[in-house]
């Protein structure tokens, strides 16, 4: 009888220690509203420091976007100051011909 009540007094110790390294919510059966916020919100906080690489990719395509656009003005401006010299060349011919034809 009495190593019985030992062990049932050794099992009510650990069941009451069990309960000691429970938090208070999960110590009750219901959740408030405002334990559900507080979840929501590490919830979310959780979410924010997963290590997400849609920023780090869309900065990446916006690097080489930018790089594509200024090849292309200055490419742009390069064949329009060619093809500016051209006329310019072509125009002084013109003129030059008909100034000796007449």
């Amino acid at each position: 009888m009495a190593q019985a009540l030992r062990i049932e007094w050794a099992l009510t110790r650990l069941r009451g220690s069990v309960l000691a390294f429970r938090t208070h919510a999960e110590s009750r059966v219901g959740t408030t509203r405002w334990e559900v916020t507080v979840k929501n919100l590490i919830t979310r906080m959780r979410t924010l420091m997963r290590d997400d690489d849609s920023g780090q990719d869309l900065l990446e395509y916006a690097l080489l976007v930018a790089l594509i656009a200024l090849v292309a003005v200055v490419a742009v401006t390069d064949s329009g100051k060619a093809v500016n010299s051209i006329f310019s060349t072509v125009a002084t011919k013109l003129q030059n011909a008909a100034n000796a034809a007449s």
